[in-house]
């Protein structure tokens, strides 16, 4: 087990992987209420192919690793 601060971004798979190609998605347009937000994101998620995510996952390995070989400092400085 590896110990880390409580906030990690680039450990988030959601944060660099996931949220920054569905904003980039979103960038632009505009929605009348919750429910076309809801509609468009979801049609997003649908339309991603499976290696997508896995790409996602994948990459999470290798910043773990990262992390493990600074001893938990997993920031460049």
């Amino acid at each position: 087990m590896i110990t880390h601060p409580p906030y990690s971004p680039d450990l988030a798979p959601n944060d660099y992987h996931l949220f920054t190609k569905l904003k980039e998605n979103l960038a632009g347009m505009r929605f009348s209420n919750d429910d076309e937000v809801k509609d468009e994101v979801l049609r997003y998620l649908n339309d991603m192919a499976a290696s997508w995510y896995d790409m996602g996952i994948q990459k999470l390995l290798q910043r773990l690793q990262k992390c493990i070989d600074r001893n938990g400092d997993y920031v460049e400085k």
